[in-house]
């Protein structure tokens, strides 16, 4: 029986292509997701984050502080990111369009703040982190990381110069002590002189000569004199220790010189919403999938009177199960894990239509393809979990996947849910809902076209 059931095997080519992509399934399925996501980090240089620079330098000690242009320099050398240094208003575009990732601002009173580190009122300076989390949660994640690196460089330029500053203050107030020490060897000289003029004066128990007189007068005065430069040294190197203000809270800037503020551009709470657009794209596709299996899409349980009419009884039916699907995946994720959205009634309508899109091109195939129909719908699911942008963004996987992104219907559905799940970008919603039209009409005519050919060559 085994080898009856070989041979008849080996008399259809299609079944024999058929088991032989059946059994490199699960390499092609393991191979191609390890290769898309081996180490997205690799392609983080494909990941746009915009880098606004605000800061206006100051003049501080007769040297000009400019610490913003400083991180622009540093950020010019790094690859990390896709750094697009721009003003703030075509950030704030970019972050809506979603061309960009996340921005970094760099206030205009950065160096002013950092200036303030030896005085009473030091202020820590600030830098904004703004993520757009909606458009993927991960790499937000992954920024957050990349971000605080950079925090910690630009930190530790900052500390350099301050550093610096402290040394020049210090040699400064060195030189004025230096200064006081001389003007005191002086002084205790003069007191010697002094102590010798006057011993001798009172040796001699007599009227003092004029010249002792004089010498006793010349005394006094250079005793004076170097009192009042010592009293002037001493005073401004007093003045330098002043300007000098080393508190608590000056300690706290020193070792923590700068503050990272994270401001979302656009809040995605937890894993569970930010997974929502990819679990309920792949949910639909599976559930299309299952419905071509178990019901068949091209056998009609009675004689068709017309191609349309063939056509309309499988369609309509598929379409008002995958309808339903829709409806209870929505009412599952909305009322029971109380997902965030703004607009209920926009995430179900958005929602049938995908499901209306993916069963309308899986019906396609299969009409078209028949049994290896089946294989093609596989092959689609292994490239959409790999490039369709749900778990890594397109940025960081292959060029190749890239690509391929473009002609899967699950990149637009997942990018339409991403615009409504704690976001509410309605524009980008009705972009893919253009892209999700396009498919959905092509595999619609498509497949009226192939039950009025099979009408025509069955029936007539």
């Amino acid at each position: 029986m085994f080898w009856q059931e070989l041979k008849a095997i080996c008399q259809h080519k299609m079944l024999i292509v058929g088991l032989i992509v059946a059994v490199f399934i699960p390499t092609l399925y393991s191979a191609t997701f390890l290769w898309a996501f081996w180490d997205p980090y690799d392609y983080t240089e494909n990941v746009k984050v915009a880098v606004v620079n605000e800061d206006q330098p100051v003049t501080f000690e007769g040297k000009e502080m400019n610490f913003g242009h400083q991180i622009v320099e540093t950020l010019h050398s790094k690859k990390d990111f896709d750094w697009q240094f721009v003003d703030k208003a075509e950030a704030m575009k970019g972050l809506e369009d979603q061309s960009y990732s996340m921005m970094i601002r760099i206030p205009n009173d950065f160096s002013q703040k950092a200036s303030t580190i030896f005085t009473e009122e030091a202020e820590q300076p600030v830098i904004y982190s703004v993520p757009n989390e909606a458009k993927n949660y991960l790499i937000s994640m992954i920024q957050g990381s990349m971000t605080e690196q950079l925090t910690n460089e630009v930190s530790r330029q900052i500390t350099e110069s301050y550093m610096t500053l402290l040394t020049q203050s210090l040699a400064k107030a060195e030189d004025g002590m230096a200064q006081m020490k001389e003007y005191t060897n002086r002084f205790g000289q003069g007191l010697e002189g002094l102590e010798a003029s006057v011993t001798k004066s009172l040796t001699m128990n007599q009227a003092v000569p004029e010249i002792e007189k004089e010498n006793l007068q010349k005394s006094f005065t250079d005793m004076i004199s170097m009192t009042d430069q010592m009293s002037q040294n001493l005073d401004s190197a007093l003045k330098q220790g002043q300007d000098v203000s080393l508190d608590k809270r000056n300690i706290k800037m020193a070792v923590r010189p700068l503050e990272l503020k994270e401001m979302p551009y656009t809040k995605v709470e937890n894993y569970g919403n930010g997974f929502v657009p990819f679990t309920l794209s792949l949910g639909l596709f599976i559930g299309a999938m299952v419905l071509t299996i178990v019901f068949p899409v091209i056998k009609p349980l009675t004689t068709p009177t017309n191609g349309w009419s063939w056509f309309g009884s499988k369609y309509f039916m598929m379409a008002i199960v995958a309808i339903m699907q829709a409806i209870i995946a929505d009412i599952v994720l909305v009322y029971g894990l109380h997902i965030t959205i703004e607009n209920t009634g926009m995430f179900f309508l958005f929602t049938v239509l995908a499901s209306l899109t993916l069963i309308t091109m899986l019906h396609f195939i299969t009409v078209i393809f028949k049994e290896a129909g089946r294989l093609l719908i596989m092959l689609m699911i292994i490239l959409q979990i790999t490039s369709s942008g749900g778990t890594f963004p397109t940025e960081m996987i292959p060029t190749v996947l890239q690509k391929v992104s473009t002609v899967l219907p699950m990149t637009y559905t997942i990018k339409g849910f991403r615009s409504l799940v704690a976001n509410d970008q309605y524009d980008m919603m009705w972009q893919q809902v253009g892209y999700l039209s396009i498919f959905l009409i092509v595999a619609l005519i498509g497949t009226l076209l192939y039950f009025q050919y099979a009408y025509k060559k069955s029936y007539k």
